[in-house]
């Protein structure tokens, strides 16, 4: 599966070494985001690869098509801070090819940030890619590639 979105391709650059925490953390700001919510319309809480709880988030459809959930919740940052229990962790994209686990308070503290600090963050961000594309795990290309 190719990128889906900018914080999928964030995701994979991260474990390239090529994004910053302040890029994921401005991504996060502005994404849209699907949590997963059980037969009772709470979060789903699954262990991440490594065994640790986590809230179930997909970060586009197609995404959600690949994780088992009753149903799922659009939500912002501030409506998963809202749905993150304490001591609870998010992993992103579990069924995809780069699932990828965020300590909770990582997640709380990324509203915190200054309009400086997310302006700063956004600047350097890679575009997302537009439906049906494909954007290179690396970030855009550079100026003179073809």
């Amino acid at each position: 599966m190719t990128a889906t979105d900018r914080l999928d391709v964030l995701f994979r650059m991260v474990m390239a070494d090529a994004a910053t925490a302040e890029q994921l953390q401005a991504a996060l700001h502005d994404a849209t985001l699907f949590v997963a919510l059980d037969a009772g319309e709470r979060p789903v809480i699954a262990p991440a690869p490594d065994d640790v709880p986590c809230v179930v988030v997909a970060t586009s459809e197609a995404h959600r098509q690949h994780a088992a959930a009753a149903s799922w919740q659009p939500a912002d940052l501030m409506e998963l801070i809202t749905l993150l229990p304490d001591e609870i962790d998010v992993l992103f994209n579990p069924a995809g090819p780069v699932p990828f686990r965020l300590v909770g308070d990582f997640v709380r503290d990324t509203v915190l940030l200054g309009d400086d600090e997310l302006a700063a963050a956004r600047a350097s961000l890679p575009g997302p890619p537009a439906r049906g594309d494909t954007v290179p795990v690396g970030g855009p290309a550079s100026e003179g590639e073809g």
